[in-house]
């Protein structure tokens, strides 16, 4: 279908570039002159000719022209009659301002032979600048498909080694596959059985762990109850006599006139940062509120400038709570004996007795 085209395309541009006479003369051609004159005596090529510029325009053809005694135009040189020609006299009048006629020779007609030898061949006729034009375009449409078959091809060429390269990947990765599945399985099955050996291992060492705490935790409980299984928490903190700890979890001591006792009660008004003793006129407002001494020293209040009270010393309640919280956590029971409360109420009976 390509070579059909060009082909085609090849032949239409050398039919623009060639101009074949189909009739056997020129007889027939088209050729211009000036009409209403009888002084103008020559046809023209063309009805834009210098010559016809301010004259009316007829047109015939180039055998009438011939017979009627009209020449060729020096100007815009129209073709000459190939052909024999047989010339009517015309007569002209001459400008010289006599009024005698006379007969305007012509040009000798044609030999019947040349005539004849013409009109059995076909005149061509070249045009050479759109024959260099047409040889161009034939030229750069030749190349221009030239590249595009080389750019084709190239194109071909190169999907051919794309695929040709995929295939050969995808079958060396075939053979790689097949020549290394048993090594793939063995390393398979030995990253099993190093991943099997690191979880048990770790699970060894996640029980020896548990095993040292437990066994640091059983020999903490047996220092503990070795220590204070046989005395009860307020013995163990080392409590001042007549000092133990209440229901509410707060010291006091033996003389409890009111609340914890003399020596842990003070007393703070609600929007106060001093503690008070019970005999300071700021303790005896009605807003004022008993606080234990331990709740004074963790809340922060200072001593008022005016009783100046002073804190108990309160190192044992903190052993006190420290050997609780040890007694919580090993599960260290309290010996059977009576409570601290029952002792300082039997202590306070004697003494009061």
């Amino acid at each position: 279908m390509r070579k059909i085209t060009s082909c085609i395309l090849l032949v239409l541009l050398l039919l623009c570039a060639v101009t074949i006479s189909v009739s056997a003369d020129n007889r027939d051609l088209l050729v211009y002159i000036a009409s209403g004159s009888s002084t103008a005596y020559r046809y023209h090529a063309r009805a834009n000719c210098p010559s016809l510029s301010s004259s009316v325009v007829a047109e015939l053809t180039l055998e009438e022209a011939a017979q009627r005694g009209f020449t060729a135009c020096s100007r815009c040189h129209p073709p000459q009659p190939d052909f024999e020609v047989k010339v009517t006299p015309r007569p002209v009048t001459p400008g010289g301002g006599w009024g005698g006629t006379y007969i305007r020779p012509t040009a000798s007609p044609r030999p019947a032979a040349e005539s004849k030898e013409k009109s059995s061949s076909v005149p061509f006729r070249f045009n050479i600048p759109l024959a260099i034009v047409c040889a161009l375009v034939i030229y750069a449409f030749v190349v221009h498909r030239t590249l595009k078959k080389e750019e084709e091809k190239q194109r071909l060429e190169q999907e051919k080694q794309r695929r040709l390269k995929e295939a050969e990947e995808k079958a060396k990765q075939e053979r790689i596959a097949v020549e290394d599945k048993p090594r793939a399985e063995k390393a398979q099955e030995e990253a099993q059985r190093y991943f099997a050996e690191q979880k048990r291992e770790a699970e060894e060492h996640r029980k020896e762990q548990h095993r040292k705490r437990r066994e640091a935790w059983e020999k903490k409980k047996q220092e503990y109850e070795k220590e204070y299984s046989d005395r009860t928490t307020l013995e163990c903190s080392g409590a001042p006599s007549g000092c133990a700890v209440g229901d509410d979890g707060l010291p006091y001591d033996d003389t409890r006139i009111k609340y914890w006792g003399t020596a842990y009660t003070f007393y703070r008004t609600p929007s106060g940062k001093t503690y008070h003793t019970y005999k300071c006129r700021y303790a005896k407002s009605s807003s004022a509120m008993p606080i234990n001494a331990y709740n004074a020293l963790r809340s922060g209040l200072y001593s008022c400038a005016i009783c100046c009270p002073k804190l108990p010393d309160l190192t044992w309640y903190a052993k006190y709570l420290e050997i609780k919280s040890i007694r919580k956590k090993y599960g260290i029971p309290e010996p059977a004996r009576e409570s601290e409360e029952d002792i300082l109420n039997e202590m306070f009976i004697e003494v009061h007795r």
